[in-house]
Protein backbone atom coordinates (compact mmCIF):
# COMPACT_ATOMS: atom_id res chain seq x y z
CA UNK A 1 0.00 0.00 0.00
CA UNK A 2 1.14 3.60 -0.53
CA UNK A 3 2.62 5.67 2.29
CA UNK A 4 -0.56 7.68 2.58
CA UNK A 5 -2.75 4.62 2.61
CA UNK A 6 -0.43 3.04 5.16
CA UNK A 7 -0.74 6.03 7.43
CA UNK A 8 -4.48 6.07 6.93
CA UNK A 9 -4.93 2.40 7.73
CA UNK A 10 -2.69 2.62 10.79
CA UNK A 11 -4.70 5.54 12.09
CA UNK A 12 -7.88 3.58 11.51
CA UNK A 13 -6.48 0.64 13.48
CA UNK A 14 -5.40 2.87 16.37
CA UNK A 15 -8.82 4.47 16.54
CA UNK A 16 -10.44 1.05 16.54
CA UNK A 17 -8.16 -0.06 19.39
CA UNK A 18 -8.83 3.03 21.47
CA UNK A 19 -12.57 2.77 20.96
CA UNK A 20 -12.54 -0.98 21.59
CA UNK A 21 -14.46 -1.45 18.38
CA UNK A 22 -16.18 -4.76 17.79
CA UNK A 23 -16.65 -4.19 14.06
CA UNK A 24 -14.22 -2.93 11.44
CA UNK A 25 -14.96 -2.51 7.74
CA UNK A 26 -11.96 -2.17 5.45
CA UNK A 27 -13.46 -3.40 2.20
CA UNK A 28 -12.76 -2.05 -1.27
CA UNK A 29 -9.73 0.03 -0.27
CA UNK A 30 -7.21 -1.48 -2.72
CA UNK A 31 -5.12 -2.77 0.18
CA UNK A 32 -2.30 -5.04 -0.95
CA UNK A 33 -1.01 -5.73 2.54
CA UNK A 34 -2.33 -5.73 6.07
CA UNK A 35 -0.09 -4.18 8.78
CA UNK A 36 0.92 -6.28 11.80
CA UNK A 37 -0.87 -3.75 13.99
CA UNK A 38 -4.08 -5.53 13.10
CA UNK A 39 -3.27 -7.81 16.01
CA UNK A 40 -3.89 -4.98 18.49
CA UNK A 41 -7.67 -5.16 18.07
CA UNK A 42 -8.38 -7.66 20.82
CA UNK A 43 -12.01 -6.55 21.12
CA UNK A 44 -12.77 -7.01 17.45
CA UNK A 45 -15.55 -9.48 16.63
CA UNK A 46 -16.28 -8.72 12.97
CA UNK A 47 -13.66 -7.86 10.35
CA UNK A 48 -14.42 -7.18 6.68
CA UNK A 49 -11.41 -7.07 4.34
CA UNK A 50 -13.27 -8.01 1.16
CA UNK A 51 -12.59 -6.54 -2.28
CA UNK A 52 -8.95 -5.68 -1.72
CA UNK A 53 -5.68 -6.88 -3.22
CA UNK A 54 -4.29 -8.86 -0.30
CA UNK A 55 -1.96 -11.69 -1.32
CA UNK A 56 -1.16 -12.77 2.24
CA UNK A 57 -2.14 -12.16 5.85
CA UNK A 58 0.24 -11.27 8.68
CA UNK A 59 0.67 -13.85 11.47
CA UNK A 60 -0.81 -11.26 13.83
CA UNK A 61 -4.23 -12.04 12.37
CA UNK A 62 -4.26 -14.92 14.84
CA UNK A 63 -4.21 -12.50 17.78
CA UNK A 64 -7.80 -11.44 17.21
CA UNK A 65 -8.96 -13.78 19.95
CA UNK A 66 -12.58 -12.57 19.99
CA UNK A 67 -13.16 -12.55 16.26
CA UNK A 68 -16.50 -14.08 15.27
CA UNK A 69 -16.57 -13.38 11.52
CA UNK A 70 -13.83 -12.73 8.98
CA UNK A 71 -14.59 -11.71 5.41
CA UNK A 72 -11.70 -12.01 2.95
CA UNK A 73 -13.75 -12.36 -0.20
CA UNK A 74 -12.28 -11.15 -3.47
CA UNK A 75 -8.58 -10.80 -2.70
CA UNK A 76 -5.45 -12.43 -4.12
CA UNK A 77 -4.72 -14.80 -1.25
CA UNK A 78 -2.65 -17.81 -2.26
CA UNK A 79 -2.20 -19.20 1.25
CA UNK A 80 -3.28 -18.67 4.82
CA UNK A 81 -0.92 -18.33 7.80
CA UNK A 82 -1.00 -21.20 10.33
CA UNK A 83 -1.99 -18.62 12.93
CA UNK A 84 -5.45 -18.59 11.39
CA UNK A 85 -6.10 -21.57 13.64
CA UNK A 86 -5.84 -19.35 16.72
CA UNK A 87 -9.19 -17.73 15.98
CA UNK A 88 -10.96 -20.21 18.18
CA UNK A 89 -14.17 -18.19 18.46
CA UNK A 90 -14.52 -17.71 14.72
CA UNK A 91 -17.96 -18.71 13.45
CA UNK A 92 -17.96 -17.42 9.87
CA UNK A 93 -15.04 -17.40 7.44
CA UNK A 94 -15.40 -16.17 3.87
CA UNK A 95 -12.42 -16.94 1.63
CA UNK A 96 -14.29 -16.92 -1.67
CA UNK A 97 -12.81 -15.50 -4.88
CA UNK A 98 -9.15 -15.88 -3.99
CA UNK A 99 -6.31 -18.03 -5.35
CA UNK A 100 -6.00 -20.60 -2.61
CA UNK A 101 -4.56 -23.94 -3.71
CA UNK A 102 -4.27 -25.49 -0.26
CA UNK A 103 -5.56 -24.91 3.25
CA UNK A 104 -3.36 -25.17 6.36
CA UNK A 105 -3.99 -28.05 8.74
CA UNK A 106 -4.55 -25.46 11.45
CA UNK A 107 -7.90 -24.61 9.97
CA UNK A 108 -9.16 -27.69 11.79
CA UNK A 109 -8.74 -25.83 15.07
CA UNK A 110 -11.62 -23.49 14.25
CA UNK A 111 -13.99 -25.72 16.19
CA UNK A 112 -16.72 -23.09 16.52
CA UNK A 113 -16.89 -22.42 12.79
CA UNK A 114 -20.41 -22.63 11.38
CA UNK A 115 -19.99 -21.29 7.84
CA UNK A 116 -16.99 -21.72 5.54
CA UNK A 117 -17.05 -20.21 2.07
CA UNK A 118 -14.25 -21.38 -0.23
CA UNK A 119 -16.01 -20.64 -3.50
CA UNK A 120 -13.93 -19.67 -6.56
CA UNK A 121 -10.44 -20.75 -5.56
CA UNK A 122 -8.00 -23.33 -6.95
CA UNK A 123 -8.51 -26.06 -4.39
CA UNK A 124 -8.30 -29.73 -5.36
CA UNK A 125 -8.08 -31.18 -1.84
CA UNK A 126 -8.89 -30.49 1.80
CA UNK A 127 -6.90 -31.19 4.98
CA UNK A 128 -8.01 -34.16 7.09
CA UNK A 129 -8.22 -31.82 10.08
CA UNK A 130 -11.36 -30.35 8.56
CA UNK A 131 -13.28 -33.18 10.21
CA UNK A 132 -12.79 -31.40 13.54
CA UNK A 133 -15.20 -28.66 12.48
CA UNK A 134 -18.04 -30.35 14.27
CA UNK A 135 -20.33 -27.30 14.26
CA UNK A 136 -20.02 -26.49 10.55
CA UNK A 137 -23.46 -26.15 8.96
CA UNK A 138 -22.59 -24.45 5.67
CA UNK A 139 -19.75 -25.33 3.27
CA UNK A 140 -19.28 -23.85 -0.19
CA UNK A 141 -16.66 -25.51 -2.41
CA UNK A 142 -18.08 -24.33 -5.73
CA UNK A 143 -15.87 -23.22 -8.61
CA UNK A 144 -12.74 -25.07 -7.60
CA UNK A 145 -10.71 -27.89 -9.16
CA UNK A 146 -12.03 -30.95 -7.33
CA UNK A 147 -11.93 -34.16 -9.35
CA UNK A 148 -13.08 -36.11 -6.30
CA UNK A 149 -14.84 -34.86 -3.22
CA UNK A 150 -12.57 -35.45 -0.19
CA UNK A 151 -14.01 -38.06 2.16
CA UNK A 152 -13.44 -35.69 5.06
CA UNK A 153 -16.60 -33.83 4.03
CA UNK A 154 -18.59 -36.87 5.12
CA UNK A 155 -17.43 -36.28 8.72
CA UNK A 156 -19.13 -32.87 8.88
CA UNK A 157 -22.34 -34.31 10.29
CA UNK A 158 -23.91 -30.96 11.16
CA UNK A 159 -23.86 -29.74 7.57
CA UNK A 160 -27.19 -28.48 6.30
CA UNK A 161 -25.91 -26.76 3.14
CA UNK A 162 -23.27 -28.07 0.75
CA UNK A 163 -22.42 -26.34 -2.54
CA UNK A 164 -20.17 -28.22 -5.00
CA UNK A 165 -21.11 -26.66 -8.33
CA UNK A 166 -18.64 -25.97 -11.13
CA UNK A 167 -16.00 -28.53 -10.26
CA UNK A 168 -15.01 -31.66 -12.17
CA UNK A 169 -16.78 -34.21 -10.03
CA UNK A 170 -18.13 -37.41 -11.54
CA UNK A 171 -19.06 -39.23 -8.31
CA UNK A 172 -19.80 -38.61 -4.64
CA UNK A 173 -18.25 -40.66 -1.82
CA UNK A 174 -20.53 -43.01 0.15
CA UNK A 175 -19.43 -41.17 3.30
CA UNK A 176 -21.82 -38.39 2.35
CA UNK A 177 -24.60 -40.61 3.69
CA UNK A 178 -23.48 -39.44 7.15
CA UNK A 179 -24.83 -35.97 6.40
CA UNK A 180 -28.26 -36.74 7.74
CA UNK A 181 -29.05 -33.07 8.38
CA UNK A 182 -28.28 -31.90 4.85
CA UNK A 183 -31.19 -30.04 3.27
CA UNK A 184 -29.45 -28.10 0.47
CA UNK A 185 -27.17 -29.77 -2.10
CA UNK A 186 -25.88 -28.14 -5.27
CA UNK A 187 -23.76 -30.29 -7.61
CA UNK A 188 -24.60 -28.49 -10.84
CA UNK A 189 -22.04 -27.93 -13.60
CA UNK A 190 -19.99 -31.07 -12.98
CA UNK A 191 -19.26 -34.27 -14.90
CA UNK A 192 -21.86 -36.66 -13.48
CA UNK A 193 -22.98 -39.31 -15.96
CA UNK A 194 -25.35 -40.96 -13.51
CA UNK A 195 -27.38 -39.91 -10.53
CA UNK A 196 -25.13 -40.35 -7.44
CA UNK A 197 -26.56 -43.26 -5.42
CA UNK A 198 -25.69 -41.69 -2.08
CA UNK A 199 -28.11 -38.82 -2.64
CA UNK A 200 -31.20 -40.97 -2.09
CA UNK A 201 -30.07 -41.56 1.51
CA UNK A 202 -30.13 -37.82 2.26
CA UNK A 203 -33.73 -37.87 3.37
CA UNK A 204 -33.78 -34.31 4.73
CA UNK A 205 -32.96 -32.71 1.37
CA UNK A 206 -35.35 -29.94 0.40
CA UNK A 207 -33.20 -28.42 -2.38
CA UNK A 208 -31.30 -30.45 -4.99
CA UNK A 209 -29.60 -29.03 -8.07
CA UNK A 210 -28.01 -31.42 -10.58
CA UNK A 211 -28.24 -29.10 -13.58
CA UNK A 212 -25.69 -29.10 -16.38
CA UNK A 213 -24.41 -32.63 -16.01
CA UNK A 214 -24.87 -35.67 -18.25
CA UNK A 215 -27.29 -37.70 -16.15
CA UNK A 216 -29.45 -40.04 -18.27
CA UNK A 217 -32.03 -41.18 -15.73
CA UNK A 218 -33.34 -40.71 -12.24
CA UNK A 219 -33.49 -43.79 -10.00
CA UNK A 220 -36.82 -45.05 -8.65
CA UNK A 221 -35.33 -44.57 -5.17
CA UNK A 222 -35.69 -40.83 -5.62
CA UNK A 223 -39.02 -41.35 -3.87
CA UNK A 224 -37.04 -41.50 -0.60
CA UNK A 225 -36.41 -37.75 -0.88
CA UNK A 226 -39.85 -37.10 0.49
CA UNK A 227 -38.97 -33.64 1.83
CA UNK A 228 -37.77 -32.34 -1.53
CA UNK A 229 -39.16 -28.90 -2.30
CA UNK A 230 -36.98 -27.95 -5.28
CA UNK A 231 -35.43 -30.18 -7.94
CA UNK A 232 -33.37 -28.78 -10.80
CA UNK A 233 -32.22 -31.09 -13.60
CA UNK A 234 -31.61 -28.52 -16.34
CA UNK A 235 -29.48 -29.55 -19.35
CA UNK A 236 -28.91 -33.23 -18.66
CA UNK A 237 -29.61 -36.29 -20.83
CA UNK A 238 -32.86 -37.49 -19.25
CA UNK A 239 -34.96 -39.57 -21.62
CA UNK A 240 -37.70 -40.53 -19.18
CA UNK A 241 -38.81 -39.98 -15.62
CA UNK A 242 -39.54 -42.74 -13.10
CA UNK A 243 -43.13 -43.11 -12.00
CA UNK A 244 -41.91 -42.72 -8.41
CA UNK A 245 -41.34 -39.02 -8.97
CA UNK A 246 -45.03 -38.65 -8.25
CA UNK A 247 -44.35 -39.49 -4.61
CA UNK A 248 -42.37 -36.29 -4.05
CA UNK A 249 -45.53 -34.67 -2.80
CA UNK A 250 -43.73 -31.69 -1.20
CA UNK A 251 -42.24 -30.65 -4.53
CA UNK A 252 -43.04 -27.05 -5.44
CA UNK A 253 -40.45 -26.35 -8.16
CA UNK A 254 -39.35 -28.82 -10.84
CA UNK A 255 -37.10 -27.76 -13.73
CA UNK A 256 -36.40 -30.41 -16.37
CA UNK A 257 -35.65 -28.08 -19.28
CA UNK A 258 -33.03 -28.98 -21.84
CA UNK A 259 -33.27 -32.78 -21.64
CA UNK A 260 -34.43 -35.52 -24.03
CA UNK A 261 -37.85 -36.26 -22.60
CA UNK A 262 -40.48 -37.38 -25.10
CA UNK A 263 -43.23 -38.24 -22.61
CA UNK A 264 -44.11 -37.53 -19.00
CA UNK A 265 -45.37 -40.02 -16.40
CA UNK A 266 -48.98 -39.74 -15.32
CA UNK A 267 -47.82 -39.73 -11.71
CA UNK A 268 -46.85 -36.07 -12.12
CA UNK A 269 -50.53 -35.36 -11.51
CA UNK A 270 -49.96 -36.36 -7.88
CA UNK A 271 -47.67 -33.34 -7.34
CA UNK A 272 -50.50 -31.15 -6.10
CA UNK A 273 -48.19 -28.51 -4.63
CA UNK A 274 -46.17 -27.95 -7.81
CA UNK A 275 -46.04 -24.21 -8.57
CA UNK A 276 -43.13 -24.04 -11.01
CA UNK A 277 -42.71 -26.64 -13.72
CA UNK A 278 -40.43 -26.24 -16.73
CA UNK A 279 -39.82 -28.76 -19.52
CA UNK A 280 -38.75 -26.34 -22.23
CA UNK A 281 -36.36 -27.61 -24.89
CA UNK A 282 -37.42 -31.25 -24.67
CA UNK A 283 -38.61 -33.25 -27.71
CA UNK A 284 -41.99 -33.86 -26.08
CA UNK A 285 -44.58 -35.47 -28.29
CA UNK A 286 -47.77 -33.59 -28.99
CA UNK A 287 -49.86 -32.41 -27.31
CA UNK A 288 -47.56 -31.94 -24.31
CA UNK A 289 -45.78 -28.86 -25.59
CA UNK A 290 -48.92 -26.82 -26.21
CA UNK A 291 -50.61 -28.04 -23.06
CA UNK A 292 -47.59 -27.11 -20.93
CA UNK A 293 -47.84 -23.55 -22.20
CA UNK A 294 -51.16 -23.40 -20.35
CA UNK A 295 -49.57 -24.48 -17.05
CA UNK A 296 -49.35 -27.42 -14.68
CA UNK A 297 -53.12 -27.48 -14.04
CA UNK A 298 -53.81 -28.03 -17.74
CA UNK A 299 -51.19 -30.77 -17.82
CA UNK A 300 -52.70 -32.42 -14.77
CA UNK A 301 -56.18 -32.49 -16.32
CA UNK A 302 -54.83 -33.93 -19.55
CA UNK A 303 -52.81 -36.65 -17.85
CA UNK A 304 -55.42 -37.63 -15.26
CA UNK A 305 -58.66 -37.17 -17.19
CA UNK A 306 -57.66 -36.83 -20.83
CA UNK A 307 -58.89 -33.23 -21.04
CA UNK A 308 -56.94 -31.43 -23.75
CA UNK A 309 -57.28 -27.68 -23.30
CA UNK A 310 -55.47 -27.14 -26.60
CA UNK A 311 -58.37 -28.68 -28.47
CA UNK A 312 -61.12 -27.72 -26.07
CA UNK A 313 -64.47 -27.12 -27.84
CA UNK A 314 -65.86 -23.64 -28.29
CA UNK A 315 -68.92 -23.30 -26.09
CA UNK A 316 -71.41 -20.51 -26.53
CA UNK A 317 -74.27 -19.86 -24.11
CA UNK A 318 -77.25 -17.73 -25.18
CA UNK A 319 -80.26 -16.84 -23.07
CA UNK A 320 -83.38 -15.46 -24.75
CA UNK A 321 -86.54 -13.91 -23.31
CA UNK A 322 -89.22 -16.06 -24.88
CA UNK A 323 -92.91 -16.52 -24.03
CA UNK A 324 -93.58 -20.03 -22.78
CA UNK A 325 -95.99 -20.83 -25.65
CA UNK A 326 -93.18 -20.22 -28.17
CA UNK A 327 -90.70 -22.64 -26.61
CA UNK A 328 -91.81 -25.79 -28.42
CA UNK A 329 -91.80 -24.50 -32.01
CA UNK A 330 -88.51 -22.60 -31.57
CA UNK A 331 -86.80 -25.55 -29.88
CA UNK A 332 -88.03 -27.87 -32.62
CA UNK A 333 -86.62 -25.55 -35.25
CA UNK A 334 -83.25 -25.22 -33.46
CA UNK A 335 -83.01 -29.02 -33.30
CA UNK A 336 -82.05 -28.99 -37.00
CA UNK A 337 -79.40 -26.28 -36.64
CA UNK A 338 -76.59 -28.86 -36.49
CA UNK A 339 -77.64 -30.36 -39.83
CA UNK A 340 -77.80 -26.90 -41.34
CA UNK A 341 -74.26 -26.11 -40.26
CA UNK A 342 -72.97 -29.43 -41.53
CA UNK A 343 -74.23 -28.54 -45.02
CA UNK A 344 -72.95 -24.96 -45.23
CA UNK A 345 -69.78 -24.83 -43.08
CA UNK A 346 -66.53 -26.83 -42.84
CA UNK A 347 -67.12 -27.59 -39.17
CA UNK A 348 -69.83 -28.93 -36.89
CA UNK A 349 -71.96 -27.36 -34.19
CA UNK A 350 -74.29 -29.12 -31.80
CA UNK A 351 -77.18 -27.25 -30.20
CA UNK A 352 -78.84 -28.01 -26.88
CA UNK A 353 -81.89 -26.11 -25.62
CA UNK A 354 -83.46 -25.98 -22.18
CA UNK A 355 -86.39 -23.97 -20.88
CA UNK A 356 -87.29 -22.06 -17.76
CA UNK A 357 -90.15 -19.67 -17.10
CA UNK A 358 -90.00 -16.96 -19.75
CA UNK A 359 -86.50 -18.03 -20.85
CA UNK A 360 -84.99 -20.20 -23.53
CA UNK A 361 -81.41 -21.31 -22.89
CA UNK A 362 -79.31 -22.31 -25.88
CA UNK A 363 -75.86 -23.91 -25.75
CA UNK A 364 -73.82 -24.24 -28.92
CA UNK A 365 -70.75 -26.50 -28.88
CA UNK A 366 -68.13 -26.93 -31.60
CA UNK A 367 -64.78 -28.71 -31.48
CA UNK A 368 -63.46 -27.12 -34.65
CA UNK A 369 -65.24 -23.83 -35.25
CA UNK A 370 -62.80 -20.93 -35.73
CA UNK A 371 -64.47 -18.88 -33.00
CA UNK A 372 -67.81 -18.14 -31.38
CA UNK A 373 -68.41 -15.19 -33.73
CA UNK A 374 -68.64 -17.64 -36.62
CA UNK A 375 -71.07 -19.72 -34.60
CA UNK A 376 -73.22 -16.63 -33.96
CA UNK A 377 -73.23 -15.73 -37.65
CA UNK A 378 -74.51 -19.13 -38.66
CA UNK A 379 -77.21 -19.06 -35.99
CA UNK A 380 -78.28 -15.63 -37.19
CA UNK A 381 -78.54 -16.84 -40.79
CA UNK A 382 -80.52 -19.87 -39.67
CA UNK A 383 -83.11 -17.84 -37.73
CA UNK A 384 -83.40 -15.02 -40.23
CA UNK A 385 -85.91 -16.72 -42.63
CA UNK A 386 -88.41 -17.08 -39.80
CA UNK A 387 -89.15 -13.35 -39.76
CA UNK A 388 -90.20 -13.42 -43.45
CA UNK A 389 -93.06 -15.75 -42.53
CA UNK A 390 -93.08 -17.26 -46.01
CA UNK A 391 -93.23 -20.76 -47.42
CA UNK A 392 -90.50 -20.21 -49.94
CA UNK A 393 -86.73 -20.38 -50.20
CA UNK A 394 -84.53 -18.57 -47.82
CA UNK A 395 -84.04 -14.83 -48.22
CA UNK A 396 -81.62 -13.54 -50.84
CA UNK A 397 -79.16 -12.30 -48.20
CA UNK A 398 -78.26 -15.90 -47.25
CA UNK A 399 -75.00 -17.07 -48.87
CA UNK A 400 -75.46 -18.96 -52.15
CA UNK A 401 -73.82 -22.09 -50.82
CA UNK A 402 -76.79 -22.45 -48.47
CA UNK A 403 -79.42 -22.61 -51.23
CA UNK A 404 -78.41 -26.14 -52.10
CA UNK A 405 -78.98 -27.35 -48.53
CA UNK A 406 -81.50 -30.16 -47.88
CA UNK A 407 -85.15 -29.35 -47.53
CA UNK A 408 -85.29 -30.55 -43.96
CA UNK A 409 -84.88 -27.19 -42.26
CA UNK A 410 -87.17 -25.51 -44.81
CA UNK A 411 -89.78 -28.06 -43.84
CA UNK A 412 -89.07 -27.12 -40.25
CA UNK A 413 -89.85 -23.50 -41.07
CA UNK A 414 -93.19 -24.54 -42.48
CA UNK A 415 -93.88 -26.64 -39.40
CA UNK A 416 -93.15 -23.62 -37.20
CA UNK A 417 -95.62 -21.51 -39.17
CA UNK A 418 -98.31 -24.16 -38.71
CA UNK A 419 -97.63 -24.34 -34.97
CA UNK A 420 -98.35 -20.67 -34.48
CA UNK A 421 -102.06 -21.13 -34.83
CA UNK A 422 -102.02 -24.35 -32.83
CA UNK A 423 -100.41 -22.61 -29.86
CA UNK A 424 -102.31 -19.38 -30.27
CA UNK A 425 -99.29 -17.36 -31.23
CA UNK A 426 -99.85 -14.20 -33.17
CA UNK A 427 -97.77 -13.76 -36.28
CA UNK A 428 -96.66 -10.26 -35.37
CA UNK A 429 -95.68 -11.32 -31.82
CA UNK A 430 -93.72 -14.24 -33.18
CA UNK A 431 -91.83 -12.15 -35.74
CA UNK A 432 -91.01 -9.52 -33.11
CA UNK A 433 -89.71 -12.22 -30.78
CA UNK A 434 -87.45 -13.68 -33.48
CA UNK A 435 -86.19 -10.19 -34.24
CA UNK A 436 -85.30 -9.75 -30.57
CA UNK A 437 -83.43 -13.03 -30.64
CA UNK A 438 -81.48 -11.86 -33.70
CA UNK A 439 -80.66 -8.58 -31.98
CA UNK A 440 -79.35 -10.38 -28.95
CA UNK A 441 -77.20 -12.64 -31.09
CA UNK A 442 -75.60 -9.68 -32.84
CA UNK A 443 -75.28 -7.60 -29.68
CA UNK A 444 -74.10 -10.53 -27.53
CA UNK A 445 -76.78 -9.97 -24.84
CA UNK A 446 -76.50 -11.96 -22.63
CA UNK A 447 -73.65 -13.94 -24.13
CA UNK A 448 -70.59 -15.49 -22.59
CA UNK A 449 -67.94 -17.84 -23.93
CA UNK A 450 -66.20 -20.65 -22.04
Amino acid sequence: YTQMSKHSILQTLRNAEQNKQKQLFLFNLSLDALPPEIGMLEHLEHLDLSDNCLSSLPPQIGELKNLRSLNLECNNLQELPPEIGNLQFLEELDLSRNRLQILPNEIGRLTKLRKLNLRTNQLSGLPETLKNLGKLTGLDLSENLFLQLPIVVGYLKQLTQLALSENKLSALPPALANLTRLNHLDISYNNFNRFPDVIVSLCQLSFLDLSYNKIEKLPPQIEHLSNLDTLYMVENQLQQLPAQIGRLTHLRSLDLSGNKLTTLPHTLTQLYGLHEFDVEDNPLKAPYKKILELGIYALSLYMSRGIDFCSMPKVLHLDFDLPDNMHIPVKQYLACFGQYVQQCAPFRISAETTSSEGKLHLELVSANAPDTDEMCLLLYEYLLPLISYEKRKRAANIPKNNTDAPKEWRLQQQWVYKCLQLYGIGKTDFINTIKQMLCRITAGMPLHES
